[in-house]
């Protein structure tokens, strides 16, 4: 499984959700989108807002708007 999170350092959701993240200690990838390749990634799925969470898994490819822990959860296995 492969976890990619687009922030940006000024978004409290961000932040939230990264910490989280660390505290169930699921590894993850962090994007900055200040960074500009980041942003064109981000960009390229069409997401209108951050964290943006990318997840894959075997065949799937999964988009979590927003600090979503109820959906993360269930995507991740986490009780």
């Amino acid at each position: 499984m492969e976890i990619k999170v687009f922030s940006n350092e000024n978004c409290i959701f961000c932040k939230r959700q990264k910490d989280w993240l660390l505290e169930n200690n699921i590894n993850f990838i962090e994007k900055d989108i200040a960074i500009r390749e980041n942003l064109i990634e981000f960009n390229s799925y069409k997401a209108f807002g951050t964290p943006l969470t990318i997840i894959k898994k075997e065949d799937e490819i999964y988009q979590v708007v927003g600090f979503n822990r109820i959906k993360l959860k269930k995507l991740l296995s986490i009780r």
